[in-house]
């Protein structure tokens, strides 16, 4: 999933992640690693700044 999405936060275990193309395949990909939860979000102005900036230190959390 790394070539494919762009990691915007980190919060413990829950990761946001954002992608460009989210595909069927990509779905799929996702699933087969069994997450607990998983939902589609909209991006905030914010998550917009973190993924085309990369913003590193905001994604890992002040880290």
């Amino acid at each position: 999933m790394k070539e494919h999405g762009q990691l915007i936060k980190v919060y413990g275990r829950v990761l946001e992640v954002y992608f460009a193309d989210y595909t069927p395949t990509i779905e799929t990909a996702l699933q087969q690693n069994q997450p607990l939860m998983m939902a589609v979000q909209p991006l905030t102005i914010t998550d917009v700044f973190r993924v085309k900036l990369g913003d590193r230190q905001a994604v890992w959390g002040g880290v």
